[in-house]
């Protein structure tokens, strides 16, 4: 083994055969879908507590489903990202939920993050969309359309 030798070299060292490893399952189910199937067998049960509101999974349902056909009508899919500006919420997970629906991934950023922490985000990750929760931080309004 490596510990017990480490002056051999890595192209020295027999690795175990592919077979030795079990296959991945057959069928993965994705977050998405957990997630469409927990809001169908679920959806009186509550998804999100934040403070004194409770969000049902039925509601937290028809509200990502919204955003996300809003989202797609812009364009948002497949290798898009969506910044997502919000404080933890009902209003951030149902941005969440709507953009993984959408098929695109989501950079979180609190809006209390320093202005140039926040100014430098989008010049990083490129995204596609801003979803904001409240007023667009200065740093960003430049991105507005």
């Amino acid at each position: 083994t490596v510990i017990a030798a480490p002056q051999r070299r890595l192209r020295d060292i027999a690795l175990a055969p592919a077979t030795a490893f079990p296959p991945p399952p057959a069928a993965s189910v994705d977050i998405v879908e957990r997630i469409t199937a927990a809001m169908r067998t679920h959806a009186a049960a509550s998804a999100v507590v934040d403070g004194a509101s409770t969000t049902t999974y039925g509601e937290l349902g028809r509200r990502s489903a919204a955003l996300a056909a809003n989202l797609q009508q812009r364009g948002v899919g497949p290798d898009h990202k969506v910044l997502i500006v919000a404080d933890r919420g009902v209003g951030f997970i149902t941005g969440v939920v709507a953009t993984l629906r959408a098929g695109a991934a989501y950079v979180p950023v609190k809006p209390d993050l320093p202005a140039d922490r926040i100014a430098w985000i989008p010049s990083d990750v490129a995204p596609t969309t801003i979803l904001c929760e409240g007023p667009l931080p200065a740093s960003l309004a430049h991105l507005a359309d």
